[in-house]
């Protein structure tokens, strides 16, 4: 039985809303029913500041709502460009890092997942993806998001510095492939 190699599918995008956005969507995390994770052993090395995983299939949550008003199109412009007509939506949360925080190595359900970037310093670690065994540093900066395969090992590098990191990070499946997206395809063949 052969293999083969596949680079990552990755979608990187700006979220044009995130300057209007921001200290809003900051105070009311700051509002939120939230908890600490800390589990470091033999496999795990987890220290996340603040999240609110507990809450990530409530949609009423007033910063959920503010974001979604704004993001939806943005995901669902993502879905597009991967040739499908709609996505479905099963999982929205958000994580704080601060110093000597860190998320190891780790998977998510459903098809993919994505990050988007509301507080990120120009000196704060982004995302780590293993793709064709090597461990690839995502080029981001804070008000962009990014979509991958939820089956990609990736995590979040260890805090240096005292900037506080929050991202967005939310689960979806993909439905319905678009048949203008497979049309093209065959026509290219």
């Amino acid at each position: 039985m052969g293999s083969f190699d596949i680079a990552v599918p990755c979608i990187i995008r700006r979220f044009a809303y995130h300057s209007q956005l921001k200290e809003q969507l900051l105070t009311l995390m700051a509002n939120q029913n939230d908890e600490e994770l800390r589990l470091i052993d033999g496999y795990h090395s987890n220290f996340i500041y603040k999240l609110d995983w507990h809450n990530s299939t409530d949609f009423e949550r007033p910063w959920v709502q503010l974001f979604l008003s704004k993001f939806s199109d943005y995901l669902g412009d993502a879905a597009n460009a991967m040739g499908f007509e709609n996505i479905i939506l099963t999982a929205l949360w958000y994580q704080q890092y601060i110093k000597d925080s860190t998320h190891g190595w780790h998977t998510h359900g459903d098809n993919y997942t994505g990050v988007y970037y509301l507080e990120l310093h120009e000196d704060s670690p982004t995302t780590e993806l293993i793709d064709n065994g090597k461990i690839n540093r995502l080029s981001v900066k804070e008000g962009d998001f990014v979509v991958f395969p939820s089956f990609i090992k990736h995590r979040a590098p260890k805090v240096l510095d005292d900037n506080r990191k929050t991202i967005i990070s939310f689960n979806f499946n993909l439905d319905t492939i678009d048949s203008n997206f497979i049309a093209r395809i065959n026509n290219e063949q």
